[in-house]
């Protein structure tokens, strides 16, 4: 199966030799296709975070029930920073709450540096 992970089931084995591999098969089976589900990921809840802020907009104007910040903020923190952000930038949404214009791009840049952390010991590892 693409991206699998396959640990050892028996104890002192290690999987690599059981199953005659090499540490990057074992860890990343599927390569470039399990690098795109993480980019379709991002995507989905990009545009869920978006339709979420769209409709607090239209809440708002409508007086309907309106969404929780911290929804907006899950949303973001999910992965869907970069749609929030922007639509909330283009909608002209919570554009005066500090606390968005900071707090969002702030995750994102956390996010990124985890992602770019992540990378770095699985490529010195020799795991991509």
């Amino acid at each position: 199966m693409a991206g699998m992970l396959y640990f050892g089931d028996t104890v002192g084995i290690r999987p690599a030799a059981r199953l005659g591999m090499d540490g990057r098969q074992i860890f990343w089976q599927g390569g470039i296709p399990d690098v795109l589900n993480v980019l379709y990921y991002f995507a989905a809840v990009s545009v869920i975070g978006a339709a979420v802020c769209i409709y607090d907009k239209q809440a708002a104007r409508r007086d309907w029930r309106r969404v929780p910040e911290r929804t907006l903020f899950f949303w973001a923190l999910v992965g869907g920073g970069p749609g929030v952000y922007l639509t909330m930038l283009l909608i002209r949404h919570k554009t005066l709450h500090r606390s968005f214009m900071w707090g969002i791009p702030a995750i994102m840049i956390l996010q990124i540096a985890i992602l770019v952390g992540i990378y770095n010991i699985l490529y010195s590892r020799g795991l991509l």
